[in-house]
């Protein structure tokens, strides 16, 4: 096994991500699979390479390696830069290549990268997902405020993609703004004022950090009675931290003056995230953690481990993929080439800790959606998720579960629920009026 990853953190990427965050979710799958004896006639030996986080590098150091050595399958790189030639080499070598992060619409098209395997849900299944959602709520007429950070703009692409693309079924997103990562107050109030003459469904594609001081703003301007719904789409996975502040008072609350501001204004969010963070806690980083320490704690090749990121739950669930892949094709690593392990994989479907693992016909996760509301007690809870399920190697169309058991109804800002009326995306006369022209006399 070759794994790749990039020996120190990429530089102004919100995405913290290197080969120590990672060490632990990989020693972790490797040793449940000598534990669960998913390969019992195979020894995994695991060759670290440092792919950085551009193509010059990841090329370079793979093929230095190939050039004297073989490798039965490649883990990673997680950048996108760094994936592409190695996915590209893997292909022509008919290399079984595994991504955990690389998500990028560059994978969509599988020509030049034949063997890949993602692990992550792809980003351009986002649109589809949300559009959904949108659509069963009947909000068609939207607007979009985007920042101008890189992961921004690649998750507000794939949004507006698929909104264009949905224009025949009445989708129409009437403007998205680009605003700075760190917005100045009097930008914001603008471009929410432009907004009211616009459109009721915002989309929201910032930080977390700056979240709150969107939500103070609408409210002072008016936007939180239950007029308007924020969607708020997270474009970073959930760290620990993120998920405690999820569960409390921590996004609204902030022990100044605006808190009563601010829990108006997210009265009137919808949280959305790209996955399912339901199940995975923080248990698991304590058995990584001494997984890398028992398997690797003497290998002076290897990095040192580190407390693991949020991303490294698809490392691992990248590597037990391998594993339970190659021992649905007999477990015999002689007898397969990345080709069969590609189309294996379409079958093997499991639950592991970024949640239930799916493989589609592309070779891509099928996604999962957890839309997160503010209940009453001042915390969000989950009031919908959307998920693929498949019958005997078929996959069934994505579902969207709301009001069920484990689910809570919607509660707008002005205390309604979902369960009696849910707002429309244009006031009954119209943003100009022009719907109720004034009668003659």
């Amino acid at each position: 096994m070759v794994w790749m990853a990039p020996h120190k953190l990429k530089p102004d990427s919100s995405v913290l991500v290197n080969a120590s965050t990672s060490l632990p979710a990989l020693a972790l799958a490797l040793q449940k699979i000598y534990k669960q004896q998913v390969l019992p006639n195979n020894s995994v030996s695991v060759t670290y390479l440092d792919s950085g986080c551009t193509s010059k590098q990841s090329i370079g150091i793979l093929t230095d390696y190939l050039t004297h050595h073989h490798a039965d399958v490649i883990i990673g790189p997680p950048c996108t830069e760094a994936m592409v030639p190695v996915a590209e080499l893997a292909s022509y070598k008919n290399i079984p290549v595994f991504s955990w992060l690389a998500n990028d619409e560059n994978f969509d098209n599988k020509d030049k990268a034949t063997t890949l395997i993602r692990v992550i849900h792809p980003l351009s299944q986002l649109g589809g997902n949300v559009g959904l959602f949108l659509s069963e709520m009947n909000w068609h007429r939207l607007v979009m405020i985007a920042t101008s950070a890189s992961e921004s703009i690649a998750y507000a692409n794939s949004l507006e993609s698929t909104i264009d693309s949905w224009s025949i079924l009445g989708f129409n997103l009437v403007n998205r703004y680009e605003v700075a990562p760190i917005v100045d107050v009097k930008t914001l109030d603008e471009k929410f004022q432009a907004i009211k003459y616009e459109a009721r469904i915002i989309i929201l594609v910032i930080s977390d950090d700056e979240l709150r001081k969107y939500m103070i703003r609408a409210d002072k301007l008016g936007m939180s009675d239950g007029d308007y719904q924020f969607i708020y789409v997270k474009i970073t996975m959930p760290s620990t931290n993120d998920i405690q502040r999820l569960e409390s008072t921590g996004l609204w609350e902030n022990g100044d003056l605006d808190d009563d501001d601010a829990r108006r204004g997210f009265e009137n969010l919808l949280y959305v995230i790209l996955g399912d963070i339901r199940d995975v806690g923080q248990s698991w980083m304590v058995e990584a953690k001494s997984a890398a320490r028992s398997l690797f704690g003497n290998d002076i090749s290897m990095p040192d481990p580190a407390e693991p990121d949020p991303y490294s739950i698809f490392l691992h669930d990248c590597v037990m993929l391998y594993g339970l892949t190659l021992n649905s094709t007999g477990g015999n690593v002689t007898a397969v080439n990345g080709t069969i392990i590609r189309n294996a994989a379409i079958s093997v479907s499991f639950h592991g800790l970024s949640g239930q693992v799916l493989i589609s016909k592309f070779a891509d996760r099928l996604p999962y959606t957890t839309i997160y509301d503010l209940n009453r007690t001042g915390m969000f809870s989950l009031v919908a998720y959307q998920y693929y399920t498949k019958n005997n190697d078929s996959t069934k169309p994505i579902k969207t579960e709301r009001h069920v058991a484990d689910a809570d109804d919607i509660r707008w800002g002005n205390g309604l629920t979902s369960s009696t009326v849910i707002p429309s995306d244009t006031p009954v006369c119209g943003f100009y009026n022009e719907f109720c022209p004034l009668k003659s006399r």
